[in-house]
């Protein structure tokens, strides 16, 4: 699905969504960092199209959901290249070089003081700093199940695992138990509920405590 917006309206009002520190109107635009994002300064605007990428797509080639093509030649070789995210008027995209080392953007599912998107798996070297583990695709975290003997090359492209994006601090990280634990530690009535949980080990109840501290905030 196609979507093309006109960056030259001046703001976009977001009433819908919870943004901590970031501004409750973003302007439309392509931002190279995170302080450009939290200043509303939007370092290119030009239109541009959003696209989701298909199945297939993926499979061949890897890469994160969804591609951003510019009518402005001489952005469109740096969307990849310099941008850290980009806002539409509708949702905010990062850009998966910055999450995990692999092309193309990452729709951010919701916006709040912990935000969340659905990102592949990261480039060996980034397996650190994004805390994957290999256990992540043989256990029940996995989003769609434990994925089948046999995984081939375009099944690991397939994979999509909950990042979360703290925009107060910008910090992005996959999103596992243990990360729940230290985030709901200052929560202890939250953080008992979340214990005795029966499936506290799979991705969807993380997200379901997320959007939990995303109302105490």
């Amino acid at each position: 699905m196609k979507k093309t917006v006109s960056l030259f309206s001046l703001f976009i009002f977001c009433s819908t969504l919870t943004l901590g520190q970031l501004p409750t109107q973003i302007k439309i635009g392509c931002y190279k960092n995170f302080n450009s994002l939290k200043n509303n300064t939007p370092d290119y605007e030009s239109n541009f199209t959003v696209e989701k990428r298909t199945k297939y797509e993926i499979a061949m080639w890897g890469g994160n959901d969804y591609k951003v093509i510019s009518t402005d030649k001489d952005l469109n070789p740096k969307l990849l290249k310099e941008i850290w995210c980009l806002f539409d008027g509708d949702s905010l995209y990062i850009n998966g070089t910055q999450v995990n080392g692999r092309p193309h953007f990452c729709k951010v599912e919701y916006i709040g003081r912990y935000s969340y998107f659905k990102a592949g798996i990261p480039i060996k070297s980034l397996y650190k700093k994004y805390g994957f583990k290999n256990w992540m695709l043989e256990t029940n975290y996995y989003p769609g199940g434990n994925l089948p003997g046999g995984t081939t090359a375009s099944d690991l492209a397939l994979a999509r695992f909950p990042y979360y994006f703290d925009i107060n601090m910008g910090e992005i990280k996959i999103v596992t138990k243990q990360l729940l634990l230290n985030l709901l530690s200052e929560y202890p009535i939250l953080k008992a509920e979340f214990e005795k949980e029966k499936l506290n080990d799979y991705s969807f109840i993380h997200l379901k405590y997320l959007d939990k501290l995303n109302l105490e905030k």
